[in-house]
């Protein structure tokens, strides 16, 4: 496989960028205790990553500040060194229920408990791409790891709760660091500038950025979220399919160019985003780093993000459920 070839830049992007090809360091934020998450699924149907259930940490000092719809001037600051490895499958499941203190929703039912026990099994999701356990982080921003071989792609298949006869209103708030990708054909958020609806990935053109064919995964894509093109750039893209009403939706948009390709960093993302999910919809999340390497944070923490390790080394997203409500 290719490599990506290391470049030297500074991004200022609409995310905040906490890790660049620069000889800076970023700082970590302290965080607070995360909700419960589920286990994460491999597309092989083993458990290839697990979240953290309401465990609490504090450390670091506040260095960079996370997405907000707009850059942030501390996105890049002086830091110690680099956290030790990563690793595949860690942390514990978490009961994802249990942060609502309410049941899962059985028929009749319209009150706002029901509601929120139907989006129970989003509460606290992580979605994580670790680095190789065996490789030695390093203390420079923009450095390349190998993805874990046993999840460097990803299709994890969820189910919703709640009532099939209806539609619910669900607002999540999405935190962590995640490389940017191209997306186009869609609808940025306006307020995010990260989050995007519809469309597919691309390579923009540049015929020089294809690394790997779609036909090369270990699976077979959706075709609403298959690039155009059939070509993948190298870098990572998230995403997430839901079954009813039918859309798709990427976490990770950026518009920042190195030449013919995203800037080779990590992005800290914190935004918030409703989106219509029916009842028993299946909702599918996708992990495709294509060249099987990716940029990685390092020392980098999100407030109220909690990691196994901690600081994550590779690339991460958790979801919080935050309101729910019954679509009219």
């Amino acid at each position: 496989m290719m490599r990506r070839v290391r470049t030297r830049v500074l991004v200022v992007s609409l995310a905040s960028v906490i890790s660049a090809c620069s000889s800076e360091t970023a700082t970590p934020t302290v965080p607070s205790a995360s909700a419960g998450g589920s286990s994460q699924m491999s597309s092989g149907g083993a458990p290839a990553a697990a979240g953290n259930a309401g465990v609490s940490a504090s450390a670091g000092s506040a260095g960079f500040a996370a997405a907000s719809g707009s850059p942030s001037g501390g996105a890049n600051s002086s830091g110690g060194a680099g956290a030790g490895g990563g690793s595949s499958g860690n942390g514990a499941a978490g009961g994802a229920g249990a942060a609502f203190g309410g049941t899962t929703q059985g028929g009749g039912s319209g009150g706002a408990a029901d509601a929120m026990a139907a989006a129970a099994i989003l509460n606290g999701y992580q979605l994580l791409d670790p680095c190789q356990s065996s490789y030695k982080a390093v203390a420079t921003p923009g450095d390349v790891c190998p993805q874990d071989a046993t999840v460097k792609n990803q299709k994890i298949q969820l189910q919703f709760g709640g009532e099939a006869s209806v539609t619910y209103n669900v607002t999540l708030h999405v935190r962590g660091i995640m490389e940017g990708y191209w997306y186009s054909g869609g609808m940025l958020d306006p307020t995010s500038k990260t989050f995007y609806t519809g469309g597919v990935p691309t390579i923009g053109g540049f015929s020089s950025a294809c690394k790997n064919k779609t036909s090369e995964l270990p699976f077979a894509l959706p075709a609403e979220i298959t690039p155009s093109d059939d070509c993948w750039n190298g870098f990572n893209m998230f995403a997430l399919t839901v079954s009813a009403p039918n859309q798709h939706y990427y976490l990770n948009y950026t518009a920042e160019k190195n030449g013919d390709r995203p800037p080779h960093a990590v992005y800290a993302s914190d935004y918030t985003v409703t989106i219509p999910i029916q009842g028993q919809a299946k909702l599918e999340f996708y992990i495709i780093g294509s060249d099987e390497h990716e940029c990685y944070n390092f020392n980098g923490l999100v407030s109220g993000v909690t990691t196994t390790p901690s600081p994550y080394v590779g690339e991460f997203a958790q979801f919080d459920v935050t309101n729910v409500t019954r679509a009219p």
